[in-house]
């Protein structure tokens, strides 16, 4: 379910660069991208990535359409492995992302 996280992280970090756009998420995982779709999990820390992803969803008002890419045609799998070089060769820049505030909120408001 890290792919749920790395969502959540893309929306937080690039979101006001989306504000107001129609996006298409690109998402190899089945079971992330299910999760996300319907909102829901079993698992109560994956609840709350889902909850926080759709809080930004809205927050920047972004209209998102969620599919499955494979594997194979991901354009950042490699990168996402230790490929920073690869990003680099194809002109790709590199950000370093802060953890999105909402949720260290979030986890504050379970204690």
């Amino acid at each position: 379910m890290v792919e749920i996280f790395a969502a959540v992280m893309t929306i937080s970090h690039f979101g006001p660069e989306l504000q107001g756009k129609t996006v298409i998420g690109l998402i190899d995982s089945e079971c992330a991208l299910d999760a996300l779709i319907k909102g829901n999990s079993k698992f109560e820390d994956v609840i709350e990535l889902i909850r926080v992803f759709w809080e930004l969803i809205a927050e920047f008002q972004i209209e998102i359409y969620l599919d499955r890419v494979s594997t194979d045609a991901n354009p950042s799998d490699g990168m996402s492995r230790d490929g920073e070089q690869e990003a680099r060769d194809i002109g790709w820049g590199i950000e370093e992302a802060k953890f999105p505030e909402v949720i260290y909120r979030s986890s504050k408001n379970k204690d």
